[in-house]
């Protein structure tokens, strides 16, 4: 699926573009949406290229890690 593929433009985005404003209206909390568009882009990332999925996982994990690790030395 690319960004440019009828299914993309006229399935996937205004299911997920009309999911995170339901959520965020039901749930009223700031996280449900932003884990429903978490969520939604590694299934997209994986319906396109799945086999590059894991490698995607491990960057961002390492990412926060090192953010969170910088956060921490900075603090003294």
């Amino acid at each position: 699926m690319l960004f440019n593929s009828y299914y993309f433009l006229f399935i996937f985005l205004p299911i997920i573009w009309g999911t995170y404003f339901f959520v965020n209206k039901i749930c009223k909390t700031n996280n449900s949406g932003k884990i429903l568009l978490l969520v939604s882009s590694l299934y997209f990332y994986y319906y396109a290229s799945g086999n590059l999925l894991f490698l995607l996982l491990f960057s961002i994990i390492m990412n926060y890690s090192f953010y969170k690790f910088m956060n921490y030395i900075d603090k003294y």
